[in-house]
């Protein structure tokens, strides 16, 4: 079978219209977070959570215990701040014309992505293709939401893993009871 003929008649996984549509929408989300990730400054809270996320990657990559910290950041889960610092010392060297903080905004913008193809397979269990592709786009483009993308370390990234894990959840389900598990 060609390819022209799997695209014709709408077969053949990532190739079929509604995730083409999907795909091509996080490819353009992508895109325009590239273009347009260098326009936002520092946020209040990156004065903690950089030396933060710092400091809970040298305690991974040690393997020791981290020192104290005191603030009001203690309250946060050190995983994706250590995450961030640790694919933004690794693309400052790939990436020289970026700074670090605008690094560190495209690290927080990623979660959008990952909320929008989140929310589309969760409207898709109830709604059709058409109108969970909508409702994603409708999330991803809200201002509120795309500012934060940016310049938010800690709401944005949490919602979009907490809709990654229901998505994946109900997808786990859904594979154990077609097994009869």
């Amino acid at each position: 079978m060609r390819l022209s003929d799997v695209v014709r008649r709408g077969q053949g996984g990532w190739l079929s219209s509604p995730h083409l549509a999907i795909g091509l929408s996080v490819g353009l989300l992508l895109a325009a977070g590239v273009a347009l990730g260098r326009d936002y400054g520092p946020s209040w809270d990156e004065g903690n959570t950089v030396p933060f996320g710092k400091e809970m990657l040298s305690a991974y990559i040690k393997m020791r215990s981290p020192t104290e910290w005191e603030g009001i950041i203690t309250f946060y889960g050190p995983a994706y701040f250590a995450f961030t610092e640790a694919i933004v010392s690794v693309s400052r060297h790939l990436v020289t014309a970026w700074w670090p903080v605008e690094l560190r905004h495209l690290v927080y913008f990623l979660s959008l992505p990952i909320a929008m193809v989140s929310i589309y397979a969760l409207a898709s269990r109830w709604t059709s293709r058409v109108a969970a592709l909508v409702s994603a786009l409708l999330f991803a483009t809200q201002p509120l939401f795309w500012g934060h993308a940016f310049i938010n370390p800690k709401d944005l990234p949490f919602l979009a893993f907490f809709a990654l894990s229901m998505a994946l959840g109900m997808r786990a389900v859904e594979q154990l009871d077609q097994r009869g598990i």
